[in-house]
């Protein structure tokens, strides 16, 4: 039986296509993670996409080593996305937008003193 192709890289394996339905399952835009709950509900209504249940579910299918499979391959999206976000911000402060960022730096520092005591 041949193997299917897929065009996008992440879905080239068993382990990107479970990460990228667990990325489009839980997208910040559409869903919340309720911490007492342990689980990601849908903005609104409120339904559960993925609980308690799904993640037995998920490790009842590929076990110990699947997560931590899982585990290590969103490590790695994460890292390398964060030392691309570093690039790209690293080049913005070193060309002309470097006066910009620092207003910008300056407004975020003040919502974060937003109701401390200024001394």
């Amino acid at each position: 039986m041949p193997n299917p192709k897929y065009k996008d890289p992440d879905c080239a394996t068993f382990m990107g296509r479970l990460i990228k339905a667990i990325r489009n399952l839980t997208d910040p835009r559409r869903t919340v993670y309720i911490e007492t709950n342990l689980g990601f509900y849908e903005y609104g209504s409120g339904r559960e996409i993925i609980t308690q249940k799904i993640m037995a579910l998920l490790y009842k299918c590929i076990g110990v080593a699947g997560l931590n499979g899982l585990d290590r391959l969103l490590t790695f999206m994460i890292s390398t996305t964060l030392k691309h976000f570093i690039k790209i911000i690293n080049k913005e402060i070193q060309g002309s937008n470097r006066p910009s960022l620092l207003e910008k730096y300056k407004e975020l520092r003040n919502l974060t003193t937003i109701g401390e005591k200024n001394e």
